[in-house]
C-alpha cells in the first residue's frame, strides 16, 4: 500500500478527515477505516488553494492531469441524468485506458447529462498530481480504494464555500429533507385558491361574466384563440386555473403548472378588482386590497416557477455546457500546436542524422 505525501497542515481539511461524511445509499465512495487512520498519521490532505486571509480560491478542474476519478470514485445511478448504474469505485464502461471519455463530444445524446455538468472543482488533479505524487488506479491497483476516498474528501472542500457546500455524496442545496417537506405543504397551499375559486368559475362563469368584458373583449381582438364570447373566455380561463391548480398541489409540473397560474390572474385581477374606476371610497378601499393580494399570489407564482428544487436549470446547464466546449476546443487546439512543433523538431532531427 502507498500511503499519500505528507503535506503541510490546512486549517479546514483536518475536520473532514476527523470526521467523514457518511455514505448515503447507493451515492458516492466514503473511506474506509484503513484510509481514514493512514490519513491521520500520514498528515492533512492540502487545501485546494488558499489567499492572503485564509480566504479560499476555487480551483478549476483539469482532466489532462487526472486519472479519471469522477469516472470511478462515485456512483451513478440509472436515471435522467445517466443512461447505467455503476457502483462506487467501478470505472465507468466509457471511460478509455488514457482516462479520457470515449463519448465526451456526446454525452447528452448517450443518455449523460449528469457528466456534462458536472465539476470536481479541481479535486481530480489535486488528488492525482500532489497528494498521490503522479501514480494512477490502474497502474497501481492497491491505491485506489485511498484516491477514491481522497477524491471526496478534497472535492468537499475545494468546491466554493468549503466543507459546509456539501460533499460528492451529500444533497445539493435545496434538495434536503426540510426545503422537500416545505414545497410539498406550501405547493397545495399555494393553489388551493386557484383550484376552489376556478372550479366555481368553470362551473358558473355567468357570476364574473359581466366584470370580465372590459377585459375580455380587448384580448379577444388581438388574441385569435380567445373566444369572442366572454362566458366561454372565463369558463375556459376557470378551468385551466382549477386544472394548473390541481397540478401544482399535486407537485406535478410544478414550474409549468406555477407559470400558467401566475398568467391566468393577471386577468383576473384585471378584471375583477379595478379599484381605479370604484366611485365609492369603501369600495375602492376593499377592491384595492383585493388587488394588492392577488399581486402577492402572483409574486409566489413567479417564485414556485422559478424553483428548480435544487438543481442546475435548463439555462445554467447550457451556460455551462457551452463554457466546457469552449475550453475543450482550446485544449485540443493547444494541444494540436505542441503536437505540431514536436513532429517538425522531429523531422529536422531525423533529417539530420540521414545528413550526417
Amino acid at each position: 500500500m502507498v500511503s499519500p505525501s505528507p503535506l503541510p497542515p490546512d486549517p479546514v481539511t483536518p475536520a473532514l478527515i476527523r470526521a467523514p461524511p457518511r455514505r448515503a445509499p447507493g451515492r458516492g465512495f466514503p473511506p474506509s477505516a484503513g484510509f481514514r487512520q493512514q490519513a491521520r498519521s500520514a498528515g492533512p490532505f492540502p487545501a485546494p488553494a488558499a489567499a492572503p486571509g485564509g480566504h479560499r480560491l476555487r480551483l478549476r478542474a483539469d482532466c489532462t492531469r487526472c486519472s479519471g476519478l469522477c469516472c470511478a470514485a462515485p456512483a451513478f445511478t440509472a436515471s435522467a441524468d445517466f443512461a447505467i448504474s455503476k457502483a462506487a469505485g467501478q470505472a465507468c464502461p466509457n471511460l478509455r485506458q488514457d482516462f479520457r471519455c470515449s463519448i465526451h463530444d456526446r454525452l447528452r445524446e448517450r443518455g449523460f447529462p449528469g457528466c456534462a455538468v458536472y465539476d470536481c472543482f479541481g479535486a481530480g488533479q489535486q488528488v492525482a498530481q500532489v497528494t498521490f505524487g503522479g501514480q494512477d488506479w490502474r497502474r497501481t491497483p492497491g491505491i485506489a480504494e485511498q484516491m477514491f476516498g481522497a477524491f471526496s474528501i478534497v472535492r468537499r472542500s475545494s468546491r466554493p464555500g468549503g466543507a459546509a457546500a456539501g460533499t460528492l455524496e451529500g444533497r445539493v442545496a435545496g434538495q434536503g429533507p426540510v426545503m422537500a417537506v416545505l414545497r410539498a405543504v406550501a405547493r397545495p397551499m399555494l393553489a388551493s385558491i386557484f383550484a376552489v375559486q376556478g372550479f366555481d368559475t368553470w362551473c358558473h362563469p355567468e357570476r364574473v361574466s359581466p366584470v370580465a368584458e372590459p377585459v375580455v373583449r380587448p384580448v379577444a381582438d388581438r388574441v385569435p384563440v380567445v373566444p369572442d364570447n366572454t362566458e366561454q373566455a372565463v369558463r375556459i380561463n376557470g378551468a385551466v386555473q382549477f386544472a394548473a391548480a390541481s397540478m401544482l398541489a399535486l407537485g406535478r409540473w410544478p414550474r409549468l403548472s406555477a407559470l400558467v397560474l401566475a398568467v391566468t390572474l393577471v386577468p383576473t385581477t384585471l378584471a375583477g378588482h379595478r379599484f381605479w374606476e370604484a366611485k365609492d371610497e369603501q369600495e375602492r378601499a376593499q377592491q384595492r386590497i383585493h388587488f394588492l393580494k392577488n399581486l402577492t399570489m402572483l409574486g409566489g407564482l413567479l417564485i414556485a416557477a422559478a424553483d428548480t428544487a435544487g438543481t442546475p436549470s435548463l439555462a445554467w446547464r447550457g451556460r455551462h455546457a457551452a463554457r466546457s466546449a469552449r475550453r475543450d476546443l482550446t485544449l485540443a487546439a493547444r494541444t494540436a500546436r505542441v503536437s505540431g512543433r514536436t513532429a517538425a523538431k522531429a523531422t529536422r532531427l531525423s533529417s539530420r542524422l540521414h545528413v550526417g
